[in-house]
């Protein structure tokens, strides 16, 4: 239990998004409250605090009301399509568990105590439950992820469970019920001359070592692929071992960005916006270029664009490499 804080790490209380249930919002703070209420020291209690308040403090902050000031389906703004067949309008209202703390009197260390953001940060845990693993400390909490899948009847599962990487600030991209996969944190394939678009859904198989992630997956018949997630310097890498019985044409995403500037070359592309920069280097042939989503496709940004790489495969054996950044620009 208390690993459970590493999930939204950052030092303003934002959580790694992914998976279902968005649009419970910061129900994770429901768990630091429920210690409180129970008198549960799974961390001390200066550090249980801090991840109940942290979180708290965010969330208080996004345009998450609606008409009347009541809470809106969505995420850090109204999205409906962030719903579910289980989800009603009162699903947000499960964050009033949050408030179980309450139970306790003020002169409880919960209440009473200076605050301070857990001090065990290690740079790696694989995670083999969930098939993938958290990379970074409080600055830059990453998830890169292989085992995980959605119920096929759920909207956007593979952008919900299938992306290669989840973090706390840039989000991810949901398509609409019978559009093809968002490129963010992807890699789509699709026969040449063909118009569909695949992506990785559910993986043949996975293993999660000690500093890597590899998945086994196959987007269509005939096409097997190998990939391979190491943490590497803030950011991570990827490594796509191909097997094609078919021409293929590839797309592959790094994080979503808010609107900005761009710096572009052949092989790389550096997208900044919204405090935010996100880069993408192919380490093969293919082409780099941005690519603007529709609005309201992201889940925390109300405007995104995508640095993409371009490229062809002949049918063979062939090796992908990519180098992914994402993260806030500090100044200075």
């Amino acid at each position: 239990m208390g690993q459970n804080w590493r999930w939204f790490t950052d030092l303003r209380g934002r959580q790694i998004a992914w998976g279902r249930s968005l649009v419970y919002r910061w129900t994770p703070g429901c768990f630091w409250s429920a210690c409180a209420c129970t008198h549960t020291e799974v961390l001390t209690w200066p550090e249980t605090a801090w991840c109940w308040r942290s979180q708290k403090a965010f969330w208080s902050g996004q345009d998450i009301l609606g008409a009347g000031g009541c809470l809106t389906l969505g995420y850090t703004y109204p999205l409906d399509r962030l719903g579910e067949v289980y989800i009603a309008h009162t699903s947000p209202y499960w964050l009033s568990k949050t408030w179980l703390a309450l139970r306790q009197p003020e002169t409880h260390p919960f209440w009473s105590g200076a605050a301070h953001p857990p001090s065990d940060r290690p740079a790696i845990l694989p995670l083999h439950t969930c098939g993938g693993m958290l990379a970074g400390g409080a600055d830059h909490p990453l998830l890169l992820l292989a085992g995980q899948y959605g119920p096929e009847w759920m909207v956007g599962a593979a952008a919900r469970y299938s992306k290669f990487a989840y973090d706390t600030r840039h989000g991810f991209n949901l398509p609409a019920d019978g559009e093809d996969p968002t490129p963010d944190n992807a890699l789509l394939v699709r026969i040449e001359g063909t118009t569909r678009w695949l992506t990785r859904r559910a993986p043949r198989c996975w293993s999660v070592g000690k500093t890597s992630v590899r998945v086994e997956w196959e987007p269509l018949p005939g096409v097997h692929i190998r990939t391979l997630l190491r943490p590497w310097k803030g950011g991570h890498l990827r490594r796509h071992h191909i097997t094609s019985q078919h021409p293929l044409e590839t797309i592959e995403g790094g994080f979503p960005c808010p609107p900005g500037s761009s710096r572009l070359t052949s092989r790389s592309i550096t997208l900044e916006g919204g405090g935010l920069r996100s880069h993408l280097q192919a380490r093969d042939h293919r082409i780099a270029s941005n690519h603007p989503q529709p609005e309201s496709n992201n889940l925390i940004h109300h405007h995104t664009s995508t640095p993409v790489l371009h490229g062809k495969i002949p049918p063979g054996r062939c090796i992908l490499r990519t180098l992914v950044w994402g993260g806030e620009i500090r100044s200075g």
